[in-house]
């Protein structure tokens, strides 16, 4: 591809002009990702991480890449040791829980790994958001559950099912409105607490904040 081999280039030219920071290694690792050379980016990324160890894209790309050459398992253990020999290591807590929340049977673990950082520190870049999501799961497989439930006719099955996806909104939104609370600015997030006031049945504090997303369009 035309568009790769350029890309190529400029990191070649970069490297021979002395520029060294992340975004070489991060270049590098998206292009062979996109190229589906999974191994290779991870290696790249790795690399990267060794000199730049807090680099969130580094780390999702590393995660991306093993998880598409099937050795997600390989870096998990290498995350549980690392936490292992230091407990309030907050990266390797951040990208252990989002390799936990790629697998759905282990949601619940990685709700538990995003708390622990959230307890660690409560602003720590994106923890608070995965750790929402975390709580509230597949939602999307819940939903088609109870359509599926209801149009078989199975109407108490379906209503549990929509109980437990409340249950799970609730119990996520307190962390969601930490998150208003840190950035009251971010549409996305007042679109969130809507959708969550909604499911919640939370009349008043939808309309509060379906307000606050019409006044930032």
């Amino acid at each position: 591809d035309e568009s790769f081999a350029h890309a190529l280039q400029d990191i070649h030219s970069a490297e021979e002009l002395g520029i060294n920071d992340y975004r070489i290694n991060m270049y590098r690792a998206v292009v062979l990702y996109e190229q589906q050379k999974y191994d290779e980016a991870a290696k790249i990324a790795e690399e990267g991480l060794k000199k730049f160890p807090k680099n969130q894209s580094l780390s999702q790309t590393q995660g991306n890449a093993l998880f598409k050459s099937g050795k997600t398992d390989e870096f998990i253990k290498n995350l549980n040791a690392k936490i292992a020999a230091n407990p309030n290591d907050k990266e390797s807590l951040y990208n252990l829980g989002v390799m936990l929340s790629k697998d759905p049977s282990k949601q619940a673990e990685a709700e538990t790994i995003f708390k622990r950082l959230v307890d660690l520190d409560p602003k720590f870049p994106n923890a608070l958001n995965n750790l929402v999501f975390a709580i509230i799961g597949e939602d999307e497989t819940s939903i088609n559950q109870y359509r599926d439930l209801k149009k078989a006719g199975k109407i108490d099955e379906a209503n549990k099912v929509l109980e437990q996806r409340r249950a799970r909104f609730q119990k996520a939104l307190p962390y969601a409105e930490k998150l208003y609370a840190n950035d009251p600015n971010n549409k996305e997030v007042v679109s969130l607490l809507k959708g969550m006031y909604m499911t919640t049945q939370n009349t008043a504090k939808y309309n509060e904040f379906k307000a606050k997303e019409t006044a930032m369009k």
